[in-house]
């Protein structure tokens, strides 16, 4: 297993310092370095995400799972996914998501894309994380 620290450097948003860690049945794993403050939520150093989780046969029109744009939006969809704070919904997640992407440079269309992805096939993940509180 291979690993790198990356840090994204953002125009519109919080830099992201993050060890990017290869794995086999999950993909890559990049687990945050310094903990992120994202309205009212503080995400912990130490909180592991996937990137986003976008199927290989999407890549073309939304984006690979390890594009770095998506990484400070991903890292804050998968811990309120995961977390359920107080004053999230789902749809909150999905809406800052698809804001972040955007932020983070992800052109438009593929941001909005990436977001009703979310929205259609999201709903286990998110009963998932539900179940860990």
């Amino acid at each position: 297993m291979s690993e790198e620290i990356i840090t994204k450097y953002y125009e519109k948003l919080p830099t992201v310092e993050v060890l990017k860690h290869d794995e086999n049945e999950r993909g890559n794993i990049f687990t945050l370095r310094k903990e992120l403050i994202c309205r009212g939520l503080v995400i912990p150093a130490g909180f592991e995400s996937d990137g986003a989780s976008v199927p290989r046969f999407f890549w073309s029109i939304v984006f690979p799972p390890d594009d770095d744009r998506a990484l400070y939006a991903a890292i804050v969809h998968d811990f309120v996914y995961r977390t359920h704070p107080y004053g999230w919904t789902r749809k909150d997640a999905d809406e800052a998501f698809r804001e972040f992407l955007i932020r983070g440079g992800v052109p438009e269309s593929r941001a909005r894309r990436a977001y009703w992805g979310v929205r259609l096939f999201g709903g286990w993940a998110w009963d998932e994380g539900g179940k860990t509180k």
